[in-house]
């Protein structure tokens, strides 16, 4: 119950559950009891199984709002065997989270989440994490996505944690309020946008149902970041000798081309490569030479690539492409060996930057309760998996 509660919060659900195994359980028993008697027995009063009602005893479960009401109950209960509530221990660990000077964290507003919360006034939840861990240290329920709603909460935060001290903040809207962020956060703050966030202004607007979309794609990813040569030569020479797939598959060049443009590619070859995010000029002369290529084609159905705002969004980005390069003399990559099992024994990479850890947070968090609860299960269930979630993020960062 409580594990499932955290993802679904549905009383009801459980209602029905629990009665169901009840019926089960009677039928169970029915099927063992009569088991017991030849099939050719007579009928007789000692035969008889004892009826639903008899095997309950009138005890049934619980109704769907009590389920809710017991559950609020016990999280915000200091009955527990290490003398606090199941609330205030989770906002310790949330509390917890450790940002050093050689750490970069991320800022972002999320709207799905605030369908669980029956409050009205709150249009969005704030969210920060750190990027080595993924760890989220800051959530906030908001009237806006203004600066002013979540100062007073970050003060606080410099306040209360001694062991925060970033370097490097990414944000969504750089660079607006890069003066009241430095103000903050103290003058050598680096504030950047995010490469997650550059890409997909451009990316949600083309037409994803066009042919050409993912060689588009793969065009605008290259006007950005390139692949570290000495990881792409790996990967190539693996692809070419066999050893990347377990068939022993060796690709040719046509057919290394097309896996890169495909999800194949992403999933399978992304966390092999490092990026490496080119200078703003460069980007900004590529997106431009990337608008000429793409803005007129059109794929054999006659559907062209850019949507009415492609061209103007992407234009755009290119006034903001000189705070997207990664800052100077920061670790942005962590190696994990690759195992004994492993064919082509690539080692992977896993990402210091935060903001893409941040938006997938975001798809967690948003089905969290699930469902329109009162303030205080919403709060309860909230906290709790994001406590749940730092927790599962710093084992995986420390293995």
């Amino acid at each position: 119950l409580e594990s499932l509660m955290t993802t679904y919060a549905n009383g009801s659900f459980f209602g029905k559950k629990l009665h169901q195994k009840l019926g089960l359980q009677y039928q169970w028993k029915l099927e063992t009891f009569e088991s017991q008697f030849p099939k050719d027995s007579p009928p007789a009063p000692a035969f008889k199984p004892p009826s639903y009602h008899d095997f309950v005893q009138g005890i049934s479960p619980p109704n769907p709002a009590i389920i809710r009401a017991l559950f609020s109950r016990a999280y915000y209960s200091p009955l527990t065997p290490y003398g606090y509530s199941q609330f205030d221990r989770n906002v310790r660990e949330i509390q917890n989270v450790k940002i050093g000077p050689d750490d970069a964290f991320a800022l972002d507003w999320t709207f799905q989440v605030v369908k669980n919360y029956n409050l009205p006034g709150a249009k969005a939840m704030f969210t920060a994490n750190v990027g080595r861990t993924k760890e989220v240290f800051a959530l906030a329920l908001v009237a806006s996505t203004s600066v002013s709603q979540v100062s007073h909460m970050l003060v606080e935060i410099l306040q209360k944690r001694p062991n925060f001290n970033p370097s490097v903040l990414y944000h969504d809207t750089c660079p607006h309020n890069q003066d009241f962020w430095r103000m903050l956060f103290g003058a050598n703050l680096d504030v950047r946008l995010g490469l997650f966030h550059l890409l997909h202004r451009i990316v949600d607007t083309l037409d994803s149902k066009c042919e050409l979309y993912w060689k588009g794609l793969v065009s605008l990813k290259k006007s950005v970041y390139r692949y570290d040569d000495e990881d792409l030569a790996g990967l190539l020479t693996s692809l070419r000798e066999g050893s990347f797939s377990r068939d022993g598959m060796k690709y040719s060049s046509s057919q290394i081309d097309d896996l890169r443009h495909s999800k194949r590619w992403k999933e399978r070859c992304d966390p092999l490569l490092k990026k490496i995010i080119l200078a703003g000029p460069v980007i900004a002369d590529a997106i431009e030479r990337w608008i000429v290529d793409y803005s007129n084609k059109v794929d054999s159905l006659g559907r062209p690539l850019f949507t009415r705002n492609t061209e103007k969004v992407a234009k755009e980005q290119t006034l903001k492409v000189k705070w997207v390069q990664d800052p100077p003399n920061m670790k942005m990559y962590q190696k994990i060996p690759a195992g004994k099992r492993s064919h082509h024994q690539l080692p992977k990479w896993l990402s210091n930057r935060p903001e893409s850890g941040l938006e997938k947070f975001h798809e967690f968090l948003a089905h969290i309760a699930n469902t329109g609860c009162g303030k205080v299960l919403a709060d309860a269930l909230t906290l709790g998996g994001t406590a749940n979630h730092n927790v599962k993020a710093r084992w995986k960062e420390q293995v």
